[in-house]
């Protein structure tokens, strides 16, 4: 059982410090499989993608520490991309065990970072009402659907859409009857504990690059210089290009096609 994702023990169920041990010992197991299933999927090239996160969190974390240079102020805006940054980081490493589910929760917290932003830069007003809102004021005037309908109001396209939103939040976030955990594999089974399946780690490492991809592009359109932020964009274009066209929004679809395909033997 060594190469076996399925934890297994012996006489009584581990309790607490051994519990947690017994929980993690499988990781570093899993992320070996992860990035192996990465190598294989030629179809998509998942490897291109993960490249490009790699660039995508470096652009990312720059912008939060002032590495293209610091424009003074409060760094407000720094610090949320520094959030976006963390989460993304976090979003990884569980989609790298096979909590695709939670990883998604991380991904969903990064588009809603992103959808602020946006607003920020094409209604800068809007930052310093933001700022100077009370919690309750902000929660009123500044949720996710709040922004996202603001920024249709003043003529833009939100770099989320309602019907992704809603998909991370029913997969990621919100539980229903439907609810499975990590339930988009073939047999459509209920997988609990994390557990490295085939198709989920490629789609979600791509709905992560896409939402890092607009948060890093949102950010620095807030932040940068106008010629920074030209240097940046021309960079985030290439970082897009490694992206696969494999997501959420597809995968089950995906999956049936397969399943109801010829086996080839």
């Amino acid at each position: 059982m060594k190469n076996s994702q399925f934890l297994t023990y012996e006489g009584d169920h581990p309790k607490g410090m051994d519990y947690i041990n017994w929980v993690f010992s499988k990781d570093d197991l899993k992320e070996s499989l992860t990035l192996n299933k990465f190598e294989k999927d030629k179809e998509y090239n998942p490897l291109k993608t993960y490249s490009s996160v790699g660039d995508l969190l470096s652009v990312t974390y720059k912008l939060s520490v002032c590495d293209f240079g610091c424009r003074g102020g409060d760094h407000r805006i720094e610090y949320i991309i520094g959030k976006a940054y963390n989460t993304a980081i976090a979003s990884l490493k569980l989609l790298r065990l096979g909590f695709y589910d939670e990883s998604l929760s991380l991904i969903r917290s990064i588009s809603e970072i992103t959808k602020l932003l946006c607003l920020f830069r094409i209604e800068p007003d809007s930052y310093k009402d933001w700022v100077e809102a009370t919690e309750l004021r902000r929660i009123q005037n500044f949720g996710p659907s709040k922004i996202r309908k603001k920024i249709i109001s003043l003529g833009a396209q939100p770099p989320v859409d309602q019907e992704y939103y809603s998909k991370l939040c029913k997969i990621g976030v919100h539980v229903n009857p439907e609810t499975r955990p990590s339930g988009y594999n073939k047999h459509k089974l209920a997988l609990v504990g994390g557990f490295v399946i085939d198709h989920a780690p490629t789609a979600i490492l791509n709905d992560l690059a896409n939402n890092l991809l607009f948060c890093a592009l949102m950010g620095s359109s807030c932040v940068l210089e106008k010629d920074d932020f030209m240097k940046v964009t021309d960079d985030l274009k290439k970082m897009a290009e490694q992206i696969g066209d494999l997501t959420i929004m597809n995968l089950e679809e995906h999956i049936e096609k397969l399943n109801k395909a010829p086996n080839k033997h």
